[in-house]
């Protein structure tokens, strides 16, 4: 086993840039690895303190309505320690983003400036898509989530890569854009390996 630099990643996008689907492919083929999950980390946390089976579906749905920003700085905090805990023994990724579609428009729910400090990411990658093929992602597969024209889903993904490089210049770290429009899921996962080779991680890939 390859003792890893412990990089910690944060692999972020809008809505249906391929971002969990990216992420289950890295962990598929390297190790060691731990990917965290947010929203899943998030819907945990609100069937417990509601005692309740509330569904991915109907968390995404009902969003800033069910969401408060205690709950997310609540969670944010909760994660740090965690990375922390997994860091010095794991690559980690952290797959997130920070602007949500809302009735009202767009909430921005970011990482503070301490978090940033504490959370000390080594790289963000930001999925990018044409938003022609994000909008007709949702519509053809909504589990939740609001339907967007191309222009809405033009502004998420500006939103949230000025987000991400927020991130990036709070952390003094490298921000990738990674084009996700036309790859495959292999190919999107070998872009993304090669770029955590390009941070200095260790890992050895899985046949």
């Amino acid at each position: 086993m390859i003792i890893p630099t412990g990089k910690v990643v944060l692999l972020t996008g809008a809505p249906a840039t391929g971002k969990s689907t990216l992420a289950s492919y890295v962990q598929d083929h390297i190790q060691p690895v731990r990917c965290f999950d947010y929203g899943e980390l998030l819907l945990r946390r609100l069937q417990r303190s509601t005692n309740s089976r509330l569904s991915y579906r109907r968390m995404r749905k009902l969003s800033a309505d069910l969401i408060s920003h205690r709950d997310v700085e609540s969670l944010d905090n909760r994660l740090i320690l965690e990375i922390r805990r997994f860091r010095s023994n794991y690559n980690i990724i952290i797959d997130s983003h920070a602007v949500t579609s809302e009735s009202f428009g767009f909430r921005v729910t970011p990482f503070s400036l301490a978090q940033l400090g504490r959370l000390n990411l080594d790289a963000v990658i930001a999925l990018h898509c044409d938003p022609r093929m994000l909008a007709g992602r949702v519509k053809a597969s909504p589990e939740g989530r609001r339907r967007v024209t191309t222009e809405q889903a033009r502004h998420h993904q500006f939103l949230q890569q000025a987000v991400a490089t927020t991130y990036a210049i709070s952390c003094g770290c490298p921000l990738f854009i990674l084009e996700n429009t036309d790859r495959t899921v292999k190919e999107a996962g070998k872009a993304f390996i090669d770029l955590l080779r390009r941070i200095g991680a260790r890992f050895e890939l899985l046949t």
